[in-house]
């Protein structure tokens, strides 16, 4: 071989080598960009996440607020049910009475 085929040889060998080192710059870049963007999703889950748990709590304390009141309408409706019970024994206890005494009168 020459010196002038080995030094063709090592010129190429350099620019090869070069353009290597961009190909691994580029890498190297590219990888920082993806832990930072990493880093940046993982913060965003977070936040999410936060927000996911105070919008469970916020629902939870709601639907207790409803339950509750749900819960005391049935116990009035109840209550009132019981009343009118009462009270429509009452009046077949004053229509049977009603009934005895109109027998009583009309046996007159």
């Amino acid at each position: 071989m020459s010196d002038r085929e080995i030094k063709e040889m090592l010129i190429d060998l350099k620019k090869d080598q070069e353009a290597r080192d961009k190909i691994l710059l580029n890498l190297q870049k590219g990888q920082e960009k993806l832990f930072k963007g990493q880093k940046e999703m993982k913060k965003e889950i977070e936040k999410l996440s936060q927000t996911v748990a105070k919008i469970e709590v916020e629902h939870g304390q709601k639907l207790e607020i409803l339950l509750d009141v749900v819960t005391g309408h049935t116990d009035q409706i109840s209550s009132i049910n019981k009343r009118v019970e009462k009270c429509e024994k009452r009046l077949d206890n004053h229509d049977d009475k009603f009934y005895v005494l109109n027998s009583a009168v009309q046996s007159y």
